[in-house]
């Protein structure tokens, strides 16, 4: 497969704002909100899923009318009317941030304001309460030229606890983790667990509600192209058939001295080259 054309010289430029919501009883709100700007065109993009124990996944995506979230203070306000959703989080621990990639002049941002908040959410007239997270992805280059296979990316809220963690596999295996707003070091990631040996804890990932999978990447770029024509062109095939898996699950936290305590955790894995082609000499994000 020939490489990708170099458009880091075509305007590109990527805001993403994922939030999600937890309640109580495990039900399960999630809402990206997204900005795509490529050669002097701008397009907004929303999409949020809903998800109640023991009933299938909602899921609604929407390219216009879609306004990117408002920062007040320590609260984070979003509302979609063609959802019939609004929300505001309130920040219950401060902010986390790195700089996921950078090479060249190119750079990729990541800012968690809320690691953990408090949410209230309207939908559709009801009102539900719980936890929930808020963090907001900048780029100035493509997704696809990282030099990434795999991504794993979650959190976890538990009674006086809270982290996030995100793990790149390819050309340079990297990660982040933070407990409680500490970074800690040579972590183990799986969708199963996350364990933490410098602080002797890990977080059991069980039960899994199933949020989504499949190829989410390819279905909103067959959207985008009545607003983008030729973006597909730019995109490798292996990037675009990538597959998706998002989860909401228990969370046990064990070790350290102290009695298991119970959680939520959202979590997701991403698959860049499902199949194993087009890797020779293919251009990397």
């Amino acid at each position: 497969m020939k490489n990708s054309p170099d458009i880091r010289n075509k305007g590109f430029h990527l805001t993403k704002w994922f939030l999600d919501f937890v309640g109580e009883d495990g039900t399960v709100m999630i809402a990206y909100a997204a900005r795509l700007t490529w050669r002097g065109i701008s397009v907004p993009y929303a999409n949020m899923l809903w998800y109640r124990p023991g009933e299938p996944v909602k899921e609604k995506n929407r390219y216009t009318q879609a306004h990117l979230p408002k920062i007040d203070r320590e609260s984070i306000l979003w509302e979609n009317p063609g959802f019939r959703a609004a929300g505001i989080w309130e920040a219950v621990a401060g902010p986390i941030e790195a700089r996921l990639y950078e090479s060249d002049g190119r750079h990729v941002d990541w800012r968690c304001f809320q690691p953990r908040s408090r949410v209230t959410l309207s939908l559709k007239d009801r009102k539900y309460t719980g936890e929930g997270y808020a963090e907001v992805l900048t780029m100035n280059f493509p997704t696809w030229e990282i030099p990434m296979r795999e991504l794993r990316w979650g959190h976890v809220i538990a009674p006086g606890h809270w982290g996030v963690w995100i793990e790149m596999k390819g050309e340079h295996d990297r990660q982040w983790v933070w407990w409680n707003g500490a970074s800690v070091p040579d972590c183990e990631i799986t969708d199963e667990r996350l364990h933490l040996p410098g602080l002797g804890l890990t977080i059991l990932l069980e039960k899994k509600a199933k949020l989504g999978e499949g190829k989410k990447i390819q279905k909103v770029v067959s959207k985008l192209m009545r607003y983008l024509p030729g973006f597909n062109k730019l995109i490798p095939e292996p990037f675009l058939l990538s597959e998706e898996h998002k989860w909401c699950s228990k969370a046990t936290i064990t070790g350290a001295g102290e009695s298991p305590l119970q959680g939520w955790a959202v979590h997701e894995f991403i698959n860049f080259n499902p199949d194993g082609i087009g890797t020779k000499g293919r251009k990397s994000l």
